[in-house]
């Protein structure tokens, strides 16, 4: 539980730091997918490939979605991607960190929605 703990702040909009039932959502995802997996998947990120150069090749729609409060990916780093995808569209989610679909579903939902145009 020390991950969490101080990924917690990071993770989630200062306004969900107090909502417990959030908090026992993500500690469980943690538990479920143990340490070794977390290392390993660290690991990939910081050794990924650098893909901003190749984001203008993408030619099918893109929604990109960013909470207002994420400090892990912020919106100017989602405005970045956005902006190198041909087409792309960006949506903001406020009162929102990292975590989004957990955060806000309904938001994120909304946004699905309205983007396949359903």
């Amino acid at each position: 539980m020390e991950v969490n703990d101080a990924l917690w702040p990071v993770l989630v909009h200062e306004q969900r730091q107090g909502d417990t039932q959030l908090r026992a959502i993500v500690d469980a995802m943690l538990i479920e997918t143990g340490a070794e997996v977390f290392v390993r998947q660290s690991k990939a990120l910081i050794a990924r490939i650098d893909s901003r150069p190749t984001l203008p090749t993408i030619r099918s729609p893109a929604l990109v979605i960013v909470g207002e409060g994420d400090r892990i990916t912020p919106i100017a780093a989602n405005k970045e991607i956005a902006g190198a995808i041909p087409g792309a569209q960006l949506e903001i989610i406020t009162d929102c960190g990292h975590l989004s679909t957990l955060e806000q579903p309904e938001a994120v939902t909304k946004h699905l929605v309205n983007w396949f145009g359903a």
